[in-house]
């Protein structure tokens, strides 16, 4: 993806001790090295933000005010904890036209305040060339979840699970598509997030049409005893199964 000048560039990172327990309260004096520098002329710098958006995740953040291939790069060093990576972003003259998505308008910027941008970093709806969610559609989600990107990206992820649900796997030639794959990795983000944003929340399955959809298509899901013709136990005329 192509960022413009004047952009802001974001790189979410996480850092953890060896005992898996998120370091927390980090500020830019922290790492041994936070910079971002132009690659032909790596005298051309500009600052790098810090922040902490969640237990121990960090955004770093600059904003590159020259045409050409800017890297980011941060080096943590406390013993025994050390990470260091260089991330390398594409910057053009001008902002890329903003794509349409179903529904309407598509943009990211890497904006992490915004909340239409976090739920697109949340679901990694970051792509120009495949957008999933409209702009609408994911401010329509956060309006119904009082604004909360968790919810509204779990809300938002469930669709895409439907969507996904009633295609079916093709072959073309060379080409294959397996909308059966792309449907298990939509679930596996949707479990993901379950687990670390709304555990406490109890789940009531096939309170919904939809939800009803998403697990009749789970090849994972364990098929039910019962159903409208057969019931338990057998007396009064209902059927035991088997």
């Amino acid at each position: 993806m192509s960022y413009a000048i004047g952009q802001t560039i974001t790189t979410v990172i996480s850092l953890r001790d060896n005992s898996n327990v998120a370091i927390t309260g980090l500020l830019e004096d922290d790492f041994a090295t936070l910079e971002s520098y132009l690659i032909s002329s790596p005298g051309t710098t500009v600052l790098v933000a810090l922040e902490e958006i969640n237990e121990g995740q960090y955004a770093l953040q600059f904003v590159p005010d020259t045409m050409g291939t800017w890297a980011l790069h941060y080096v943590y060093d406390d013993t025994p904890v050390f990470l260091e990576d260089t991330s390398i972003y594409e910057v053009q003259s001008t902002p890329e036209t903003a794509v349409t998505a179903i529904g309407g308008s598509w943009t990211y910027t890497g904006d992490l305040t915004n909340p239409i941008q976090e739920v697109r970093f949340t679901i990694q709806d970051i792509d120009s060339t495949y957008p999933l969610f409209s702009d609408g559609e994911i401010q329509y989600a956060l309006d119904n979840n009082s604004n909360n990107v968790i919810n509204a990206s779990l809300n938002l992820l469930n669709r895409l699970a439907t969507r996904y649900s009633q295609m079916a796997d093709t072959t073309e030639l060379d080409l294959s598509v397996r909308a059966s794959q792309l449907f298990e990795n939509v679930q596996a983000l949707i479990s993901s997030l379950g687990s670390a944003g709304v555990s406490s929340v109890p789940y009531a399955g096939g309170i919904s049409y939809n939800d009803i959809q998403v697990n009749n298509a789970n090849p994972d899901r364990v098929a039910s005893t019962f159903d409208r013709q057969r019931r338990w136990p057998s007396y009064g005329g209902i059927v035991r199964p088997g």
